[in-house]
């Protein structure tokens, strides 16, 4: 078993997966914090759980004080903060189990092919790609990220920048970062850049390098990390080893973002260069619309948010300690079939009836994490359970009321009702209504405005999916009098077997 030194104490590494491997797995270790020993307030790259076993302390997690002895035990997501104490006079240890790879890994975002061909200097196109594609992601995707991260293009030139630097980078190189000299640039060249790549700067810090290219050309590169592994200063964390890999993943996904953003622009140039020979022709045209709505789902799929799973994991950690053995179990099963549901990435059309369900898993785990506090009435045509739907539309609209619908005391109300359009006997009626605090009628004009813009986050992941299923629909949120908020979709009577087009059902 390797051990690693810190300056806190020492982690005894029972397992520790290699990046390199094509099937990733857990990070499993002893952490050992010394008497009096203190881990600064720190934030991981990996979604850990901690299991207390001996001596007793002090945990904060987001600030928020937690005492621990034998038997305590946490879940803590990707980004949050937190800060451990060993107040004892014994060493505090738990088991740590982290998994940097959420989602998995694609080995093609991190290598170059062979093949690789350079821009010239003088390439203002590929400069004007990547600036664009960065603003493309920056503010859904790259302005969550609470990590240090510089993006450069292919002359090493900074393209883009995180807010946050840290304080160690802060202390040594505070010139140097704000003219661009810093030593962890400059010791590196471009044939460094043909594969993700780990270096350390002259100060100790571990550095990760990973490119970015598109169509076998170089467009620049992304630095992060700045991970203390091996300092004597008790005012930095040093970071185990298992978050090398942790920030090696994220920037890899963020190298692949900004890739898929390019392959979704090449698909719509593409498109608008045919465009005019399918006015002529017409018959390519599903099939330049199934590629294009194939990259728009690839890149809905890079927003996914996993903080809900995370909640649900404390939860059912908690219950292990202090309620029955049985509520757990039925939380495990109900969580199993979320994730195995979730993974069916080819059903992008499936059936309303195995929505339903999905949803119903989803609500019966935030039951468990509730209690009385939650209350969920459905009302669902049977009739209409064959409907054709988009995969995973519901769900986020449900985990939206308990984001800004959740009542100060903690009360919410959930009501889901399925049934045939009134106005009309081809469309079908589904709202989610919500007992949270009413809106303005201009917080809601705004709301369904941004929504189908494409910048309200997950209910516009939910309009796209819609737009692109059926073209013509209705989705609002809408107020409640007196009572809360309302979620109004209107969409096509389509049962099992019938096409609306000839695009719809492989997007």
């Amino acid at each position: 078993m390797h051990v690693q030194r810190t300056n806190w104490g020492h982690i005894q590494w029972i397992h520790l997966e290699d990046a390199e491997h094509e099937v990733m797995g857990m990070n499993v270790g002893i952490v050992t914090l010394d008497i009096n020993a203190h881990q600064v307030e720190h934030a991981h790259f990996d979604a850990q759980v901690i299991y207390f076993t001996d001596g007793i302390g002090d945990c904060y997690i987001d600030g928020e004080k937690f005492p621990v002895s034998p038997g305590s035990i946490f879940a803590i997501p990707v980004g949050v903060k937190h800060e451990i104490f060993n107040t004892g006079k014994n060493e505090l240890k738990h088991l740590l189990v982290s998994n940097p790879f959420q989602g998995g890994r694609n080995q093609e975002s991190s290598t170059m092919p062979d093949s690789v061909m350079v821009p010239p200097p003088n390439s203002a196109a590929k400069k004007k790609t990547l600036h664009i594609a960065i603003e493309a992601i920056r503010t859904q995707f790259l302005a969550t990220l609470a990590y240090s991260y510089r993006i450069y293009d292919h002359e090493n030139i900074l393209s883009h920048q995180s807010d946050y630097v840290p304080d160690y980078c802060m202390k040594y190189c505070a010139e140097r970062i704000r003219l661009g000299t810093c030593p962890c640039l400059l010791q590196l060249n471009t044939m460094d850049f043909q594969e993700s790549y780990i270096s350390k700067c002259p100060y100790n810090l571990i550095v990760i390098n990973v490119p970015i290219y598109f169509q076998n050309m170089y467009l620049g590169f992304i630095q992060g990390g700045y991970l203390e592994t091996d300092q004597k200063e008790s005012e930095y964390y040093e970071y185990p080893e298992s978050s090398i890999q942790g920030i090696q993943s994220l920037l890899e996904k963020v190298s692949k973002a900004i890739r898929n953003y390019c392959e979704f622009m090449e698909f719509n140039h593409a498109l608008e260069k045919r465009d005019s020979q399918i006015k002529k022709a017409n018959k390519h045209k599903s099939v330049l619309l199934n590629q294009l709505k194939q990259v728009n789902y690839e890149m809905i799929d890079l927003k996914i948010n996993n903080h809900f799973l995370f909640n649900i994991l404390n939860s059912m950690a908690a219950m292990s300690l202090e309620a029955d053995q049985w509520d757990l179990y039925h939380s495990i099963i109900s969580l199993s079939k979320m994730l195995s549901y979730s993974m069916k990435k080819d059903y992008q059309i499936v059936q309303l009836k195995d929505e339903i369900e999905y949803v119903k898993l989803y609500l019966k785990l935030q039951e468990y994490r509730f209690g009385i506090k939650l209350k969920v009435q459905y009302s669902i045509d049977e009739q209409l359970l064959g409907q054709k739907v988009p995969f995973n539309f519901i769900q986020p609209i449900v985990e939206n009321a308990f984001v800004h619908g959740m009542e100060e005391n903690g009360m919410l109300e959930i009501r889901i009702e399925v049934k045939k359009n009134l106005n009309t006997q081809n469309s079908i009626c589904i709202t989610i209504d919500n007992s949270g605090k009413v809106l303005l009628q201009e917080q809601y004009d705004q709301i369904n405005h941004r929504m189908a813009s494409g910048t309200s986050h997950g209910l516009s992941m939910v309009y796209q999916k819609l737009m692109n299923v059926y073209g013509e629909f209705h989705f609002v949120l809408e107020p409640i009098c007196g009572y809360g908020t309302k979620g109004v979709l209107v969409i096509p009577y389509l049962m099992d077997g019938e096409e609306k087009d000839d695009t719809s059902h492989n997007l």
